[in-house]
């Protein structure tokens, strides 16, 4: 593929809920601009942009990937992004490399969950944005209705720049609104007005010529929705049926026409930060100083690290030497390429306003600015959402234990909406992301590149125990069994300590009772008394031990000794202080719609939930704030989106221990027992 000036380039991400159509839409427009000779199907598993198996087993896209047409001259890059929402994570790398949404809706469901959250993203990041209504073709459409709620939902600046000739199975083709005749029908007169008068306010010209009565010409029209979409005055709404070839001509036309390309877009003024932590403007220019981005990053055993970058300015070279600006390290890039799914074409440059790959970099990583060695800029990283399910990895043999670490790393520099974290309570390794298919997928993943078999288990909850009272308690270890004997006699005062305060150990011997060298000893049995406590083998916490008295004997007498008695003297004396189990509390942070509020606090409360308050924000939703036991919340990812349809979200952090209710105490502690032996 020939390089492009960065006028001519058009950087389109797709977004929309899962099954709206649009790794269809990319395969039609790869077909129609002759990129293709043959027109892949979901079903068949030949698309260009789905070639992962785990996307050919599930029929869905769960990557983000490029694809790319020539047009008219133009060169537009496609972003096929996920539409499941496990896989958001991939949205967000693709939409750092974007310029303009396509947010495609399925003309059968209308404004999905996935469609609003879209469309939330585009604006947040100030991306302009065009509507498809695409499988225009299939039963009980009514295109009018759909523009409706659609206005009513994000607004009147969303307005048709097309009309389907037919509905339905009759839909046969598209006329385009800001031709002369297109507004003869009824309803054709509707939504052209609509139409011109989104155009007007674009520009006081146009508008002063809309107000004194003159008619709008086709180029005038064209010109306002080019303004229009600029600045996401106008979101256009265009109509597919990309399984049929119907309006996809028509829809890189617009691309063309009336989109922005890199050096006129949101973004194409960007700031970074220098070496002096000063901030520094630049413009999406080739002659300006380079500045490239890594928006995703693959990993494959045989290929090694493939990096992706969008290039906000200047030029890139292969075989050439670049700054690592969140390194600092000076980076050496080998051979650039283009991509088309998973093929990859040889360039020797990528400039402003492209998209390539460099393999084989193992400094970069995704978020990592490439930028000219005397002109230090770094980009903000992209910010991923941090995982809300987590589960325990295991190797499945002692083979795929030696492949697991290195397995895992990689597939973390891969998707960075995952977490690896050891949890220092319970010793397990846990693997976070955003729900159960998400890791199912990585899982597979893992399986496949690096030929590692990990299992997923529920993780092991860090429950401990302390106690409520106090106790005095006297233990004499001895034993004679021929030649030395062993004798260690200590008293011990324990009480509990505020939550939070850890252990404390105090020696109170007066008058050598107890001599001074094995005081330690004491000390360190304690310690290993609480490793296990006398509930259920969990850590004991906020505890004080005090030696009171005690005796000794001068031959049998030794350290050992007064470890063992130390160790059983503190666990009798925890068995009389009221012990108690403590459980981890979380703060939890939840979003959902006004009117699912009270199905989500009732569920909580099921959850034995702590309702701290629940407050309205501007986007018509609640924040409902709890404090809920940890072990409630395990698979509340799946909970949550079942109950709201996947409109709620929310997060979790640690906020404290609290004791576990009576009349839980024994099903805990022989769940435990249970994951244990399992």
């Amino acid at each position: 593929m020939s390089k492009i000036d960065g006028s001519k380039i058009r950087n389109v991400a797709l977004l929309s809920h899962s099954g709206a159509g649009k790794t269809v839409i990319t395969e039609s427009a790869l077909f129609e601009a002759k990129m293709v000779s043959r027109f892949g199907t979901i079903t068949d598993a030949n698309t260009v942009s789905d070639y992962e198996p785990e996307e050919h087993k599930r029929q869905t896209s769960v990557q983000t990937s490029i694809v790319s047409c020539i047009w008219n001259d133009h060169k537009i890059n496609f972003i096929d992004t996920p539409g499941f929402a496990d896989y958001y994570g991939e949205v967000l790398s693709g939409v750092a490399a974007a310029d303009i949404a396509l947010l495609t809706i399925s003309a059968v469901s209308g404004i999905e969950v996935g469609t609003e959250q879209m469309w939330h993203l585009a604006s947040k990041c100030n991306l302009a944005t065009i509507i498809v209504v695409n499988k225009m073709d299939r039963d009980n459409i009514n295109f009018v209705e759909l523009v409706e709620e659609l206005r009513d939902k994000f607004g009147r600046e969303c307005v048709p720049i097309q009309i389907p000739v037919g509905e339905g199975p009759k839909f046969s083709g598209i006329n385009n609104l800001f031709n002369e005749n297109a507004g003869d029908t009824d309803d054709g007169e509707l939504l052209k007005e609509q139409l011109i008068e989104a155009v007007a306010e674009t520009d006081d010209d146009l508008m002063m010529k809309y107000l004194e009565g003159e008619s709008l010409s086709e180029e005038d029209i064209v010109q306002g929705i080019k303004l229009g979409v600029k600045d996401r005055k106008i979101i256009p709404i265009v109509v597919t049926s990309a399984l049929n070839s119907l309006g996809v001509k028509e829809l890189l036309d617009a691309l063309v026409n009336i989109a922005p390309s890199p050096l006129e877009a949101s973004n194409s003024k960007m700031t970074g930060v220098g070496s002096d932590n000063k901030s520094k403007d630049f413009q999406c220019d080739v002659s300006s100083s380079t500045v490239g981005r890594v928006f995703k990053t693959t990993a494959d055993p045989y290929v090694g690290k493939l990096s992706y970058l969008r290039i906000h300015a200047g030029k890139i070279n292969s075989d050439s030497s670049m700054l690592n600006a969140n390194t600092g390290k000076i980076e050496k890039l080998g051979q650039l390429y283009f991509l088309n799914g998973k093929s990859q074409e040889t360039t020797d440059s990528l400039s402003a306003g492209d998209i390539g790959a460099v393999a084989k970099v193992e400094g970069l990583n995704t978020g990592s600015t490439l930028s000219d060695k005397d002109n230090h800029i770094k980009l903000d990283m992209i910010e991923f959402p941090d995982p809300v399910y987590y589960r325990a990895v295991y190797p499945k043999s002692k083979a795929d234990l030696d492949k697991m670490t290195t397995a895992m790393s990689r597939i973390a520099e891969e998707d960075p909406a995952l977490k690896i974290v050891r949890e220092k309570e319970t010793l397990e390794l846990l693997l976070g992301g955003a729900g159960d298919t998400h890791l199912e997928v990585t899982l597979e993943k893992m399986k496949r590149k690096f030929a590692a078999e990990i299992e997923l288990k529920v993780p092991k909850i860090a429950y401990k125990e302390t106690i409520m009272g106090s106790s005095r308690v006297e233990y004499r270890h001895k034993k004679q069994s021929g030649g030395h004997g062993q004798f260690g006699h200590v008293w011990l005062e324990i009480k509990s300590l505020s939550r939070g305060s850890g252990f404390e150990f105090e020696s109170k011997i007066v008058g050598g009772v107890v001599p001074r060298e094995y005081i330690p000893a004491v000390e360190k049995g304690c310690n290993k008394s609480l490793e296990s406590g006398v509930i259920g083998g969990f850590p004991v916490v906020d505890v004080k031990a005090a030696l009171v008295d005690g005796s000794f004997h001068p031959v049998d007498s030794s350290g050992v000794c007064f470890e063992i008695a130390g160790e059983h003297a503190m666990s009798d004396g925890l068995n009389k202080a009221k012990p108690i189990l403590l459980e981890p509390i979380m703060f939890c942070k939840v979003i959902v719609p006004d009117t699912l509020t009270g199905d989500v606090v009732g569920d909580l409360n099921g959850k034995r939930a702590r309702i701290l308050g629940m407050l309205p924000d501007a986007s018509g939703s609640t924040v409902i704030e709890a404090e809920v036991p940890q072990v409630e919340m395990l698979s509340y990812s799946s909970d949550l989106r079942s109950q709201t349809q996947g409109r709620g979200t929310f997060t979790l952090e640690f906020r404290q221990y609290e004791q576990v209710p009576e009349h839980l105490v024994t099903r805990v502690v022989e769940s435990t027992k249970d994951s244990e032996s399992s």
